[in-house]
């Protein structure tokens, strides 16, 4: 059977050159804005009568889904939007 390869030629070999400062173009910097929102914040809920804790929960659940909580610090935070009797 014939080689698959020809034997290696050390002759052929190249070298690359790296390239020096003055061979460098320098490349523009390209920013990329970010955007940032100040985390909104749910009522505070107190436990008094005429308070739905329904509809404080579903907004809280709704603003912690804004805010891109998860089910950890949505749980966390809660307790800071919580007062009166409704913290106890």
């Amino acid at each position: 059977l014939p080689p698959e390869y020809e034997p290696y030629d050390e002759s052929a070999k190249k070298t690359k050159k790296m390239p020096d400062d003055t061979e460098v173009k320098p490349q523009p910097a390209v920013f990329t804005p970010a955007l940032f929102w100040e985390p909104r914040k749910p009522k505070i809920f107190k436990g008094e009568p005429g308070q739905n804790p329904t509809k404080w929960l579903q907004e809280y659940l709704r603003l912690s889904k804004f805010n891109q909580w998860d089910d950890t610090p949505a749980l966390a935070n809660a307790y800071f939007f919580l007062d009166g009797t409704a913290k106890k």
